[in-house]
């Protein structure tokens, strides 16, 4: 038998009357405010470029949005950019595509639409870049 008062069989929870749940209504949204987004400082990073950005020269270059597109510019991520991205991967599992199209202004649908070996040299570099909390067991 268990000491702590949480464990208790559901069964012996005790529900409304039968005729109290028919007047119920959970339909509503849930009604939480947001919270105010936060304040992020524009800074100067003075580290050597090569060490946040790379870009990648693609095999097979594409038209978007009536645009070329022979290379894509990958980049770190700053915390607040990180915890976006984090946010926009909730509901149905976590998608590195997502976080792939913060770090080169394309959407994940467009990363996905590479062809193969463009998508391999897309995700291999950027994936250098991934914060640990993103990389396969935090690696």
């Amino acid at each position: 038998m268990s000491t702590n008062p949480a464990d208790v069989d559901v069964r012996e929870i005790a529900l409304p009357p039968e005729e109290l749940t028919e007047d119920l209504d959970n339909s509503a949204e849930n009604s939480a405010p947001s919270p105010a987004p936060r304040e992020v400082a524009s800074l100067e990073f003075l580290s050597d470029p090569a060490t946040r950005e790379t870009t990648v020269d693609l095999d097979h270059p594409f038209r978007y949005e009536g645009r070329e597109v022979r290379k894509i510019r990958i980049r770190k991520l700053t915390v607040a950019e990180v915890g976006r991205a984090a946010d926009r991967n909730t509901g149905d599992g976590f998608d590195l595509y997502e976080v792939y199209a913060a770090m080169t202004g394309f959407p994940a649908s467009v990363l996905r639409g590479l062809m193969d070996d463009d998508g391999d040299a897309v995700v291999e570099r950027a994936y250098g870049f991934l914060p640990r909390a993103f990389r396969a067991g935090g690696d």
